[in-house]
């Protein structure tokens, strides 16, 4: 009896926020994968309904509950349809399809690992794995492949790919974190239980919102909804006043950036004080 392909094995989720499946990066650059018996599912957080290939599996949630929404969503799907990992993406990531064949090597060499990352590149800056200390994040310049561990690196959500026993023992993700912080939080508690992951020497790239300067009104609502989930965090976190500096951080690099008091302002109104 010939052994169960390892992509047959991986749902793929790509969460989606009003953007048609055809432009996203993801899908795109996967396609390959699904003549290999890749399983996907889309995971819609816009308002309005798209229709999708019937290759693909396709949900749409309205009510926008984040990519964690989407995560825990797509954990149910892979245990339904009796998946063993499942593989995290955004709508943005451009992936290497060649990272799979490299994980189901080195899953067979490491079976005690159950998380495995590309290295992510954003304008030619390594985005992912990032360094943690203390609840800080920063990133490096470059990372070397292999066993790492998750107390002194993490990775950003999109690109993880790790087993579904795993994603469950942690708990999935927390819904209160729709977006930001949600891999920290999640990575936080991965740490504690399971804290070896495996990075690939595969490259993704990563078109990241926060290298981009949107319209100030735009900045405003992003930074409120950042403010929210760092205040969620901070309640968890073994080190909230390093998360509350961090926020403060962003809040100051924003009013030089914007030349606006507002960010500032709504720091300090949302009781987010040191």
């Amino acid at each position: 009896m010939s052994a169960v392909p390892f992509t047959s094995q991986v749902l793929a989720v790509i969460v989606l926020y009003q953007k048609p499946i055809s432009e996203s990066h993801s899908f795109q650059s996967l396609q390959s994968l699904l003549k290999t018996g890749l399983s996907v599912l889309v995971f819609d957080n816009s308002p309005s309904a798209q229709k999708v290939k019937n290759e693909v599996y396709y949900h749409h949630a309205p009510e926008n509950p984040g990519v964690s929404g989407a995560y825990n969503f797509a954990a149910q799907k892979a245990a339904e349809l009796e998946k063993k990992w499942l593989w995290l993406l955004d709508d943005d990531t451009l992936i290497d399809p060649e990272f799979l064949t490299d994980v189901s090597q080195k899953a067979g060499d490491h079976e005690k690992v159950e998380l495995f990352v590309p290295q992510v590149y954003s304008k030619g800056q390594l985005l992912s794995p990032f360094g943690i200390e203390r609840n800080t994040t920063y990133r490096l310049k470059t990372v070397t492949p292999g066993i790492q561990n998750l107390q002194s690196l993490r990775p950003i959500n999109s690109g993880m790919l790790l087993s579904l026993k795993l994603f469950k023992k942690a708990g999935g993700y927390n819904p209160d974190l729709p977006l930001d912080f949600s891999d920290i939080e999640f990575t936080d508690r991965l740490a504690r239980i399971h804290p070896e992951f495996y990075v690939s020497d595969h490259r993704f790239k990563q078109a990241f919102s926060g290298d981009e300067k949107p319209p100030l009104n735009t900045a405003k609502k992003r930074f409120e909804r950042y403010l929210e989930s760092a205040r969620v965090y901070a309640e968890t976190a073994t080190h909230p006043k390093r998360v509350r500096q961090q926020a403060l951080k962003r809040a100051l690099s924003l009013t030089l950036q914007y030349f606006s008091p507002y960010f500032i302002q709504a720091f300090y109104q949302k009781r987010f004080r040191l």
